[in-house]
């Protein structure tokens, strides 16, 4: 067994050793302390991200809805487009065809005014 100056000194050393584990555990509880707040922060960041991720998910369906429809308007618009050209050659053809029929005619009124000119002198007239 142990005598009393040994207890008491084994009591003094645990003491002491309880008094060097206070001065650890002190900061460790403030630390705790700071990450609980730390996670509760973390915690409300988490979810004003997922609220975030859900109005960017929305958001994404529209586009995507969106583009379906641009691309419907597109190759719409390319069609038109394609039957403008169309339209554009055949107007261009035609007037090459007017311009020829014009350029024609004048020369047939050329002709024959030269022609009844030649008369008209010849009659005297001119």
């Amino acid at each position: 067994m142990l005598t009393r100056t040994q207890m008491e000194e084994a009591l003094i050393k645990i003491d002491r050793r309880l008094s060097g584990v206070e001065q650890i555990l002190q900061p460790l509880t403030k630390d705790v302390s700071t990450l609980k707040s730390d996670v509760a922060v973390l915690k409300s960041d988490v979810a004003v991200l997922k609220s975030d991720v859900a109005v960017l998910k929305s958001d994404v369906a529209v586009l995507k809805s969106d583009n379906v429809i641009i691309k419907a308007d597109l190759r719409t618009l390319g069609g038109e487009v394609s039957g403008l050209q169309r339209d554009l050659a055949n107007l261009t053809h035609d007037i090459k065809d007017f311009k020829a029929e014009v350029l024609t005619a004048i020369g047939t009124v050329t002709e024959r005014l030269g022609t009844l000119t030649e008369r008209l002198e010849a009659r005297g007239v001119i």
